[in-house]
């Protein structure tokens, strides 16, 4: 899950009296970004427009240990879909608009690098599909 994703499911777990909130980590493609790297600053702007403060977030490298303590991992893009399965994630890692729709995914853009319409977009996008895995997970 991204940190994009992260921030958008830990803002919409309130809203959707979720009990027992699931745990959320980012962790961006292991190609790209530090380890342990701020969020972007445009990033940062989309987050404070929404309400959530990205300030202190940290992003993870994906390992195959993160991989293996998790239940369901949904990722933006067909991508990053196919480097959670190498990491052990066959069964349990999903593009988040296939899983949550269970049509044929197209992904999420993902914003990184991009300029703050860019970022807004996929906000609002992930946002849709985080309403749509919280109605599949609720049944």
């Amino acid at each position: 899950m991204s940190d994009m994703e992260t921030a958008e499911l830990r803002r919409s777990i309130p809203a959707r009296s979720v009990a027992a909130p699931p745990t959320c980590r980012g962790a961006p493609k292991p190609s790209r970004g530090e380890d342990n790297g701020p969020a972007t600053e445009v990033a940062v702007h989309v987050g404070v427009e929404r309400g959530v403060d990205r300030t202190g977030q940290r992003s993870r490298k994906s390992t195959a240990a993160i991989v293996s303590e998790s239940s369901l991992i949904c990722v933006m893009t067909a991508g990053h879909l196919g480097q959670g399965k190498q990491m052990g994630g066959r069964g349990k890692v999903h593009v988040i608009d296939e899983y949550a729709s269970g049509t044929p995914y197209e992904g999420i853009a993902d914003p990184y690098g991009g300029n703050l319409d860019a970022y807004r977009a996929t906000a609002d996008t992930l946002e849709t599909e985080l309403e749509k895995l919280f109605d599949r997970i609720r049944g």
